[in-house]
């Protein structure tokens, strides 16, 4: 069983040698991503390693981060939010401001606008200054329908994929 302390460890091991410009690296870190949620929903969890890679890449690159928040276009939003709630959980806090932000987005998309406002509190509290969590707590702010934010993330999406090569 994977643990918060272990994953820690590969988070040092990998910033040392993520290049956050290295297209191939990005698009590999990519494309685990649908590996890993695949696997969890067949009950197995990413590995320490897998999960440092994506946390350090989502921190640096948001073509990553935004791939991630994308995935509910392409997989069960249901599936992808329990993959991601298991990252999460396995994610120090001062990494958290990603992952925290895309759960927010999969709590408002279904509609639980409370779950969503806790994990923008989440993300501001790994990082205050997190422009997408400020972006998100804005459109929540501003009385977004989930359809809204649906629309949004699954146009961006697209993009995302073609900008890392997938």
């Amino acid at each position: 069983m994977t643990q918060k302390s272990d994953v820690l460890l590969e988070i040092a091991q990998f910033q040392e040698v993520y290049d956050v410009d290295n297209a191939e690296q990005n698009k590999s870190i990519a494309l685990n991503i649908y590996d890993q949620v695949d696997r969890f929903v067949d009950g197995n969890e990413p590995t320490a390693q897998e999960i440092a890679q994506l946390t350090v890449a989502m921190n640096k690159n948001v073509q990553v981060r935004d791939f991630v928040m994308g995935l509910p276009k392409e997989k069960d939003i249901h599936f992808v939010g329990h993959w991601a709630n298991f990252v999460g959980s396995l994610t120090p806090t001062e990494f958290a401001a990603p992952i925290a932000t895309i759960m927010s987005s999969i709590y408002f998309s279904v509609g639980d606008t409370e779950q969503a406002n806790d994990y923008i509190t989440l993300a501001y509290k790994s990082d205050p200054t997190y422009s997408l969590a400020k972006l998100l707590d804005r459109v929540y702010q501003a009385g977004w329908g989930a359809d809204g934010m649906t629309s949004m993330r699954d146009k961006l999406h697209d993009q995302v994929k073609e900008n890392l090569g997938i």
